[in-house]
Order: C-alpha cells, then sequence, then structure tokens
C-alpha cells in the first residue's frame, strides 16, 4: 500500500463520512448559532459601554477602561480555559457553549467599546456646533455622542435636522 492510499483511507474513507457527516453537520449549526449570538451580543455591549463612557463620570468610565484593557490583553483561549475548568471549583459550573458565549462576548465587546470610543472621541466639537445650528436643540433622536463643550449636553444628529435637509427646510 503506497503513502497516497494510505492517506486516501485514512481522511477519504466513505464508511466513515458517511457515518459521521451529520454529527459534524450538526456541530456547524451549533458553531454558526452561537457566533452569530457571539456576535450581536458583543456588539450591543461594546456600543453600550461606549456610549456610557461618552458622559464622562470618571469612575464609570475608570471601569470600563480596565474591562476593556483587561479582555483586549488577555488571549481569548486562556479566558475560556480558566472559566470552564476554573469556575467549577468555586461552585460555578457553565456548559461549554455558556462559556465560549460569555468569554468570547465580552472579549469583543472590549474591542468594540474601544473602536466605538474612537469614534465618538475623534468627532471634532465643530461638527457637534454644527449640528446644533443645523438642527436645532435638543437632538432628539440619538444621544450616544461626545459631549459638547459650549452646551455641556450630550449632542448628535436629530430626525429634525435629517427632515430639515430632506425637506428644504
Amino acid at each position: 500500500m503506497s503513502n497516497l492510499d494510505r492517506f486516501i483511507e485514512t481522511f477519504l474513507n466513505g464508511a466513515v463520512l458517511a457515518k459521521y457527516t451529520p454529527a459534524i453537520l450538526s456541530g456547524v449549526w451549533v458553531t454558526v448559532e452561537l457566533s452569530v449570538l457571539i456576535v450581536i451580543a458583543g456588539t450591543v455591549l461594546g456600543v453600550a459601554l461606549a456610549c456610557i463612557r461618552a458622559y464622562r463620570i470618571r469612575p464609570v468610565s475608570l471601569v470600563i477602561v480596565i474591562y476593556a484593557d483587561i479582555f483586549r490583553a488577555l488571549p481569548p483561549l486562556v479566558l475560556i480555559l480558566l472559566a470552564y475548568f476554573g469556575l467549577p471549583n468555586i461552585g460555578l459550573s457553565l456548559s461549554s457553549s455558556a462559556v465560549l458565549f460569555v468569554i468570547l462576548g465580552l472579549t469583543l465587546g472590549a474591542f468594540a467599546e474601544e473602536i466605538v470610543w474612537a469614534g465618538i472621541t475623534a468627532t471634532d466639537t465643530r461638527i457637534d456646533q454644527a449640528t446644533i445650528n443645523t438642527a436645532g436643540w435638543p437632538p432628539t433622536s440619538f444621544r450616544c455622542s461626545r459631549q459638547s463643550t459650549s452646551h455641556g449636553k450630550v449632542a448628535g444628529t436629530s430626525s429634525s435636522m435629517a427632515a430639515r435637509l430632506t425637506t428644504g427646510i
């Protein structure tokens, strides 16, 4: 038997493939479902934390920065192993799917928070002032932006501004 024949027998064995294909496809669907949930939860968490941080409450911002720094610095695999094997030692046992959801959701949330926060802080105060001048005050639909230095209130775009721009008023 040649090396190619051994390779084909090992990895392309029709009987083995037929036997395990349904289980593999079931695992693929679990992976896809879990991935979609993690992306949604992590993104929502990151945006929410960046919006909270935009209010610049020092103790709250400090906690968010520490969370983001820790979860961005530590490898997710290390956190998964610590949670899966370490938590049962303190009496908290989670399923493998729950551990993956929590750890990867928190990790994605940390990265998303930093990305959204960078976008919020990159907004020039002149844009805030232009929004106020164009749309009037207060903005009604978007409350998560950086604080305007001239008014001390949260600035952002408003539905009234969009209506004025589209109707020519």
